[in-house]
């Protein structure tokens, strides 16, 4: 509670509140060593709940931190045998900068830009794994009034890798435009 009451001492519409509702859904297929017989399809669906807390330093600029509670569900299958099936919950820690570009009537289009650090746990092989990932994301904000704003982000580009007993295991850059959707409500105090 100290640590709110710090956070929020001499609040004013610059200090905002908000909480995001995000889905992200890929399916592809690899051909693993050139031979069109091993196919291998691989689809993932994950979902997060990302409350944060931000401050407008003026009209253009202003910093964020949130706080991601994601779930993750991901299955493989080679000529329609199952290779792999795994499940996973995350908890990251992101600050970003967030930066206007363009405003009309209430509409705002916006660029996130910031970092994440988190712990993932994967249920069928019940490990974990420490995750960074770097990320550029643009979105568009609505004023419903001057208190309350609907956000969306959509997609972006981002870098992640994860270690595990301080080993590199994944490392993955990834440009999506609509796979990613946020969708959320902001409320400045």
């Amino acid at each position: 509670m100290a640590l709110w009451a710090i956070l929020f001492a001499g609040a004013s519409a610059q200090t905002w509140v908000s909480g995001s509702l995000s889905f992200y859904n890929t399916s592809h297929d690899l051909d693993s060593q050139g031979n069109s017989q091993s196919i291998i399809s691989q689809k993932s669906l994950s979902t997060s709940l990302s409350p944060t807390v931000g401050y407008d330093f003026n009209e253009r600029w202003a910093l964020g931190v949130s706080l991601a509670f994601n779930y993750a569900l991901s299955e493989g299958k080679s000529d329609n045998v199952e290779m792999f099936n795994n499940r996973s919950n995350m908890i990251y820690l992101s600050p970003f900068v967030r930066c206007y570009l363009a405003e009309t009537e209430g509409l705002r289009f916006f660029v996130d830009g910031g970092v994440g650090f988190g712990r993932r746990h994967y249920f069928e092989r019940d490990e974990n794994d420490n995750v960074f990932k770097a990320y550029v994301t643009p979105g568009l904000s609505y004023a419903i009034n001057p208190h309350f704003s609907l956000l969306g982000n959509f997609g972006g580009f981002s870098w992640i890798q994860s270690r595990s007993n301080g080993q590199a295991n994944e490392k993955q850059w990834s440009f999506t435009l609509f796979d990613q959707i946020s969708l959320g409500l902001l409320f400045k105090l």
